[in-house]
């Protein structure tokens, strides 16, 4: 049975959904309580050191093991199943991933980051002593091939916005202005509660359990206020399964937070409406397309930008900055205009 996790509800998975031995268990345990880790991290983690437990086991079983790799059990492991492997081992898993998992470089670095972690626990965590060195210390992660985001440009965002119908309107106008102004992650968008709002401060809920205030400009509010008068109408005759949320599914008997594939699924529609479809955008484009208005229309700096979208490294934010010729353009003309 699959294991799913909804960033809307950090306990929408158990570790013990996994299905790993004790040791893997306890590892990412260790990662929830001392750690601290956020729940997509853990899940993230624990999805990687299945796959890579049971790629393991596969080597043993040769022809034994079942026709579909999912199927590989992996319960009855113990930390001698993996406290011999080589560095070379390691390169030969990545390669599988990549070859016969399909895999991306992004991928293949989330699970070589995850391996490398869990060795370095089993080092100096696990009583058994077994495990003495890392073989994934001296791996470098797989170089992660540079694209240039994609983004709405301000007319077609209008075009976005101008889309917007129906009855559920002026909760949806509210979510796309939201993030169009905001850049925020779809999983802290979802995960927006009412008291996350002050004023005209959001609190946002970011990766890593990080919180950062950003600032909601007139637009965002008229459109929240617009929103509010509709919720609390839909609420006077419909139970709700969390009061809290801000953002509700609201065509259903029963009122509950909006999840992130629904968010997605309502962004799609108003591109199709708006005939933006065939471009490559998404919800997550959005906050592309928030950082580079930002950018390349409102003037904003790099790290003005940084502190926005919660970045930690202020490198993540500086691809926005090669989003337009025409500022690289404008840039080389001024400075010829001031040495003539």
């Amino acid at each position: 049975m699959a294991t799913y996790y909804n960033p809307s509800k950090p306990d929408s998975f158990k570790i013990k959904d996994f299905e790993l031995p004790v040791f893997a268990n306890k590892y990412l345990q260790f990662l929830s309580i001392e750690k601290n880790a956020a729940p997509g991290t853990i899940f993230n983690y624990a999805v990687s050191i299945r796959t890579f437990l049971r790629w393991v086991k596969s080597l043993d079983m040769g022809n034994a093991a079942p026709e579909t790799f999912n199927e590989i059990s992996v319960q009855d492991m113990t930390v001698g199943s993996i406290s011999g492997l080589a560095t070379s081992d390691i390169y030969d898993f990545l390669a599988f991933c990549k070859m016969e998992r399909s895999c991306g470089a992004r991928s293949r670095s989330a699970k070589l980051a995850a391996i490398r972690s869990l060795y370095d626990y089993l080092r100096k965590r696990d009583p058994t002593g077994l495990v003495t060195f890392n073989p994934a210390t001296d791996i470098s992660a797989p170089k992660k091939e540079k694209t240039l985001p994609v983004f709405l440009t301000v007319k077609e965002s209008k075009q976005l916005l101008d889309a917007v119908s129906g009855r559920f309107a002026a909760r949806d106008y509210c979510i796309l202005i939201w993030f169009l102004s905001c850049g925020m992650r779809l999983s802290e968008l979802v995960a927006i509660n009412l008291q996350d709002v002050k004023d005209d401060t959001l609190r946002l809920h970011g990766k890593g359990r990080k919180e950062r205030i950003v600032h909601l400009n007139k637009p965002c509010l008229a459109a929240l206020e617009k929103y509010l008068i509709d919720r609390s109408k839909y609420l006077e005759s419909h139970e709700t399964a969390d009061k809290e949320a801000l953002f509700l599914s609201m065509n259903t008997n029963v009122a509950k937070r909006l999840s992130g594939r629904r968010v997605e699924q309502i962004v799609d529609k108003y591109i199709l409406a708006a005939g933006l479809q065939g471009n490559g955008f998404s919800a997550h484009k959005l906050r592309h397309t928030a950082a580079t208005i930002m950018y390349r229309d409102a003037g904003a700096g790099v790290l003005e930008i940084q502190e926005i979208l919660g970045h930690e490294n202020v490198q993540t934010t500086t691809i926005y900055t090669h989003t337009s010729g025409e500022l690289v353009k404008s840039a080389l003309d001024n400075v010829g205009s001031l040495l003539e």
